[in-house]
């Protein structure tokens, strides 16, 4: 008996081809790895006005927009920066920042002119200490204020500005594209942070990592400053944080497959 083989219509064969053909990318996940969350804190979605003054949020945060320009779009809040603006575009949160994950999504804009820079920064600070960022983390396409990259960064300063240390804690290569949407996640538990940067449409992260024992002080605010650009910001949350005991399981895999920085410095 012979038995013919089925055959089917050429554009289901093409769709079916297509189908298989396609490339299965990884889900997309922000869960915290160093951190597990807590109680929520802060959920900005950026519906609400602000200017120069300081906002209540709902569940009890204020918010200022703090330098340059500001304007309220449709669902995000839009940066904006020429000459003679002055400091970058700084958002601004007051609250308990000491041990916390913050998650941002945020994209940034063409470059149109000659002083146009992009670059996304987490600043947590507590100024009754000291002048300067408990820690800072940077995604930096090409401002040339700090390396490029996506970096850990701690600088103390004097009242008069004097830089007392200045430390990268970790650096990795990272690549933002103009109008992309990314999600930034930041876990500070005590003495460690994990800093992860990921595209709306990209399979895995970009991923810095530290210890350092001067993030253990509390931290009482913290601002997101960007570049010169027009950026995006559309959602903003922070919840308390508490140590995830798989994170030593975890931060192996992890980190296996780069070098997380031994001492900060390096």
């Amino acid at each position: 008996m012979i038995v013919q083989a089925m055959r089917l219509p050429t554009s289901l064969a093409l769709l079916l081809f297509i189908f298989i053909a396609q490339p299965a990318f990884a889900q997309v996940s922000h869960e915290p790895i160093l951190a597990k969350r807590g109680t929520l804190i802060l959920n900005d979605d950026f519906t609400i006005d602000r200017a120069k003054g300081w906002v209540k949020l709902p569940g009890g945060s204020s918010a200022r927009a703090g330098a340059a320009e500001w304007k309220k779009m449709d669902g995000f809040y839009r940066s904006g920066w020429h000459p003679g603006s002055g400091h970058a575009p700084v958002m601004v949160y007051q609250g308990d920042f000491t041990n916390v994950v913050v998650q941002c999504v945020f994209r940034c804009g063409e470059i149109t002119e000659d002083y146009h820079h992009q670059c996304f920064r987490l600043a947590l600070d507590n100024r009754e200490l000291y002048t300067g960022h408990v820690l800072s983390a940077w995604a930096n396409q090409n401002n040339d204020f700090i390396d490029t990259g996506l970096l850990l960064q701690h600088i103390r300063k004097t009242p008069e500005k004097v830089v007392l240390a200045d430390l990268r804690l970790d650096k990795r290569p990272i690549h933002l594209v103009p109008g992309k949407w990314y999600t930034a996640t930041l876990e500070v538990v005590k003495d460690q942070v994990l800093y992860r940067v990921q595209g709306e449409d990209e399979a895995e992260p970009v991923i810095a990592s530290a210890q350092f024992k001067e993030l253990n002080v509390p931290k009482l605010t913290m601002s997101i400053t960007l570049g010169t650009t027009p950026h995006d910001l559309k959602s903003l949350k922070v919840w308390k944080a508490k140590p995830n005991p798989q994170w030593e399981v975890q931060k192996d895999k992890l980190l296996s497959k780069r070098k997380m920085a031994n001492s900060p410095g390096q």
